[in-house]
């Protein structure tokens, strides 16, 4: 069985994107996601047989859709998030755990639960090539998500 972990921007944008088309592109946090990249995340989606989460990402994304498009979120964005959460198998992660390890200071609770507690099963696909570096220099799952019209160098 292969799981996947989508990091926050990847899941605010699918929320946003599932819950209207119209939203791809106009949250600044994935302004430079496109229809082709909604395209190719839910190919990536369709691959796995499950989604995981963490509290803590399910949480940060919350918190980012609340401030959507700039203004309070609607019930389509609600919706669509809620689906999610219903579709995802939450991994049950310590914060106190986390906090201990010499990655905290660099990434983050929510970066450093998926470095610490993804089994080897699990792909982790983000859209910061840092965290995915660091993660497969682990020796985990991961995969970089660039948007389809970022430069590439």
């Amino acid at each position: 069985m292969i799981s996947l972990a989508l990091d926050t921007n990847l899941m605010v944008f699918l929320c946003l994107a599932l819950a209207d088309k119209r939203h791809i592109g106009q949250h600044k946090r994935i302004s430079n996601f496109t229809a082709q990249d909604f395209r190719s995340l839910l190919g990536i989606i369709s691959q796995a047989d499950e989604l995981v989460s963490t509290p803590y990402s399910l949480s940060e994304v919350s918190n980012l859709l609340n401030v959507s498009l700039k203004r309070k979120i609607d019930l389509t964005i609600l919706r669509s998030f809620a689906a999610l959460i219903a579709d995802t198998h939450e991994i049950g992660v310590r914060a106190s755990d986390c906090a201990k390890s010499p990655e905290f200071s660099v990434f983050g609770l929510t970066d450093v639960a998926w470095l610490y507690h993804l089994d080897p099963k699990t792909v982790l696909v983000s859209t910061d090539e840092m965290l995915i570096n660091y993660a497969r220099s682990m020796g985990r799952n991961a995969d970089w998500f660039r948007p389809s019209n970022q430069a590439r160098g």
